[in-house]
C-alpha cells in the first residue's frame, strides 16, 4: 500500500503484476477496464490540493 502512495498510481502496472505473481489469465476486456478506473482516478482525485484549489474542474451533476 505505501507503494501506491509514493508514486502515482498506476492500476494498469499493478494488476498485471499481481496477475503475473498470482499465475492468473489476462483478457483484453479487464485491461481495458482497468485503464478506464485508472483514467477515471487520475482525472478526478490525483491531482493537488492547489490544483483543486485554483483550477477546479467543472463536474457534472450526476444521478443513478
Amino acid at each position: 500500500m505505501e507503494l501506491i502512495l509514493k508514486e502515482k498510481m498506476n492500476l494498469k502496472k499493478l494488476f498485471l503484476k499481481n496477475c503475473k505473481n498470482k499465475e492468473l489469465e489476462i483478457n483484453d476486456n479487464q485491461i481495458k477496464i482497468i485503464e478506464l478506473i485508472n483514467k477515471f482516478y487520475q482525472d478526478n482525485f490525483n491531482k493537488s490540493f492547489f490544483l483543486n484549489l485554483f483550477y477546479p474542474k467543472k463536474i457534472k451533476k450526476e444521478f443513478y
